[in-house]
């Protein structure tokens, strides 16, 4: 689903080069929920976004969904880009369209069928506790409502991995629950394994909460940057993982100190 090899970004040149990656190398496989951790400043967002070519490495070969990200040219962008489900810090909602709206509106630039278009985006919106709120307007959500917005229109094209950057960095530690409990959800239903992998979820939970009350809103934006994988196979057993991203020496991410719990081929 997702492979990195040797994936190096360098911004600036001379005096101003900054290392933002130094040399990564990881994996996540069909069915993996993964989370990497890191201080601000790490490169866990460069990292997301080279994921979904908004970003290109400076070295190294990155491959998602089957897509050559590193060597994909223009044109087939969107094609990737459709593949995946994006959750930002911010909501990056439409603000003169109403929730049921932003969310129709995805499938609607996908060209799904009209006749699909409600029954499908009220079904997203049912996933996350929204559906009381199609009606209303970004400008009328609370910040957690936002974000469920955000989340419901991320995945109501059903796509085979989902990314989620800080997605509780806005959030008080009630909202940031809730919508950490409402992703692990998603994961539980799409990866089939709900109960094989629940203590490790749990734990993952914990461990984010306990540094959100202990540090506010910068604990949890500094802790959570999540992609798990939407479809997985029935045949595969369950792999514990260790990958993520804490900030070496170099200023660059070393893949140690965040948890995997998901399927491989191992």
């Amino acid at each position: 689903m997702i492979r990195l090899q040797h994936v190096s970004k360098v911004f600036g040149a001379g005096p101003s080069r900054v290392a933002a990656l130094n040399g990564i190398s990881f994996s996540v496989a069909k069915g993996e929920f993964v989370v990497l951790t890191g201080a601000s400043g790490a490169g866990k967002t460069t990292l997301l976004r080279m994921l979904y070519r908004a970003e290109t490495p400076s070295e190294g070969d990155i491959e998602v969904a089957g897509f050559d990200v590193t060597e994909l040219r223009r044109s087939e962008i969107p094609r990737l880009r459709r593949s995946i489900g994006i959750v930002f810090q911010d909501s990056k909602l439409l603000a003169g369209r109403t929730v049921f709206e932003n969310v129709a509106f995805v499938l609607r630039v996908l060209g799904t069928p009209r006749r699909d278009i409600t029954p499908k985006a009220f079904a997203a919106l049912k996933a996350v506790g929204l559906s009381a709120r199609a009606q209303a307007f970004p400008n009328q959500l609370s910040q957690g409502e936002a974000q469920r917005a955000s989340l419901a229109r991320a995945i109501v094209k059903s796509p085979g991995l989902l990314l989620a950057d800080e997605p509780t960095g806005n959030l008080d530690e009630d909202m940031a629950g809730e919508i950490l409990g409402l992703v692990k959800e998603i994961w539980s239903r799409g990866t089939h394994k709900p109960t094989r992998c629940e203590p490790m979820l749990s734990f993952i939970f914990n461990e984010a909460m306990r540094d959100l009350r202990r540090a506010g809103r910068v604990g949890i934006s500094a802790i959570l940057l999540i992609a798990l994988s939407l479809t997985a196979p029935r045949s595969r057993s369950p792999r514990w993982a260790a990958s993520g991203s804490s900030r070496s020496t170099s200023g660059a991410p070393s893949t140690s100190g965040a948890i995997g719990c998901g399927s491989s081929s191992t």
